[in-house]
């Protein structure tokens, strides 16, 4: 079975950001998620990433979860929140995995990338 799932809500709004910074972001979360997906022992399950992008009212939703261990990562939080205006949130359960959601405003006349 392949451990990886993908959840994308069609018809997404563009978002405001700069491509290789969101990039950094997303591979900072896919770095740590295989990280600790890889220092945790499974017994009754295999690893599992699911990646997630849904709309939310005035932002698109990025879910990177794990059922892995993970931990936090300041550089994301910095990029998002200071440099694009959005948000990040994390929900962790030590030995169950944890959730990274990236909150990004959508684009407007007043802010692009």
């Amino acid at each position: 079975m392949d451990g990886n799932v993908r959840e994308y809500q069609s018809d997404l709004p563009g978002i405001f950001g700069k491509k290789t910074k969101i990039q950094q972001v997303l591979f900072n979360l896919f770095k740590n998620a295989s990280q600790s997906m890889n220092a945790k022992t499974y017994t009754n399950e295999t690893p599992k990433l699911i990646i997630r992008l849904k709309k939310g009212l005035a932002q698109v939703h990025i879910e990177v979860e794990d059922n892995g261990t993970g931990m936090g990562l300041s550089i994301s939080y910095f990029i998002i929140a200071d440099h694009h205006g959005g948000q990040m949130e994390v929900d962790s359960t030590p030995g169950k995995g944890t959730l990274f959601t990236v909150k990004l405003p959508f684009r407007s006349k007043n802010r692009c990338c």
